[in-house]
C-alpha cells in the first residue's frame, strides 16, 4: 500500500523532475510487485491444491525476479543523481548491475526446470537446496557494488540524499546476509522495499527544497517588480 501511495505521489510530482521519477516510478513498481508476490508465496505455501500448486511456484520465480530487477533500477536512479548533482558521465557501474541481474533471472528460469537451488516439498513448501545461497550472493555483490559507487561520490549529495543513500545500502545488506543463512525468512525482500521507500523520502525531500527554492525566487522577483515602479514613481514625484 505505502509503495501505490509513493507512485501515485511520483506521478503528481513529476513535473520537478520528469527523468528521474520515471526511474523512481520504476522502481517503486518493481517493489510493489515484489512484495506482492513473496505475501502469494507465503499465504499458499502448504497448500496442497492444484491452485496453491501453480500459485506458490509463480509467486516464488517473481520474488526472484523481482528482487533481481530491483538492483539495476536502483543503480539507474542513483547514477542519475550522482550525474545530475556532480556532472560527472560515464557511470556505467549500472551495467554491471544489469549483468547481475541477468545471470540471475537465467538462474532462476532454469531452477524452475532442473531444481538446484531451491525446489518445494510435497506439502508444496518452499525449501533450499545445496546451492540456495546463489541468488542471495548475487543481490550482495550486487549492493556492495554500488554502496562503493555511492562512497566514491557522496561528497556531490546533499545531507538527506546520505542518509537515504546509505541506508537504501545497508539495510539491503543486512537482510541478504540473514537470508543467505536462514531461508524462509523474508527480511531481503522487506529490507529492499524499505530501502526504496528511503528514496521516496528523499525524492520527496527534493521536491520540498525545489518548492521553497522557486517560492523564493517568486517572492524577490514580485519585490523586484514593486520596486521598478515604485522608483519611477518618485523620480516623477
Amino acid at each position: 500500500l505505502l509503495c501505490i501511495v509513493a507512485i501515485v505521489a511520483i506521478r503528481i510530482t513529476r513535473h520537478f523532475d520528469i527523468k528521474g521519477a520515471n526511474k523512481l516510478t520504476y522502481l517503486m513498481i518493481c517493489s510493489s510487485f515484489l512484495m506482492i508476490s513473496d505475501a502469494f508465496a507465503w499465504w499458499f505455501r502448504g497448500n496442497p491444491s492444484q491452485t496453491g500448486f501453480y500459485i506458490v511456484r509463480i509467486s516464488n520465480y517473481a520474488a526472484f525476479l523481482f528482487g533481481f530487477l530491483i538492483m539495476p533500477l536502483a543503480a539507474e536512479y542513483i547514477s542519475y543523481i550522482i550525474r545530475k548533482r556532480s556532472g560527472i558521465e560515464g557511470l556505467y557501474w549500472k551495467y554491471i548491475e544489469w549483468g547481475l541481474a541477468i545471470i540471475g533471472f537465467v538462474l532462476i528460469t532454469v531452477n524452475t526446470f532442473r531444481p538446484f537451488m531451491y525446489d518445494f516439498d510435497p506439502r508444496n513448501t518452499y525449501f533450499r537446496l545445496q546451492l540456495g545461497m546463489i541468488p542471495g550472493l548475487i543481490a550482495f555483490i550486487g549492493i556492495i557494488i554500488t554502496l562503493g559507487v555511492v562512497i566514491e561520490y557522496i561528497s556531490y549529495l546533499n545531507k538527506f540524499e546520505k542518509v537515504a543513500l546509505i541506508l537504501f545500502l545497508v539495510l539491503p545488506i543486512a537482510g541478504v546476509t540473514v537470508q543467505i543463512f536462514i531461508y524462509g525468512v523474508s527480511l531481503a525482500y522487506l529490507a529492499l522495499v524499505i530501502s526504496s521507500l528511503l528514496l521516496f523520502i528523499s525524492y520527496i525531500n527534493n521536491y520540498t527544497q525545489y518548492n521553497i527554492e522557486k517560492e523564493k525566487r517568486l517572492t524577490e522577483e514580485r519585490l523586484r517588480l514593486v520596486t521598478q515602479q515604485i522608483q519611477p514613481h518618485f523620480i516623477f514625484n
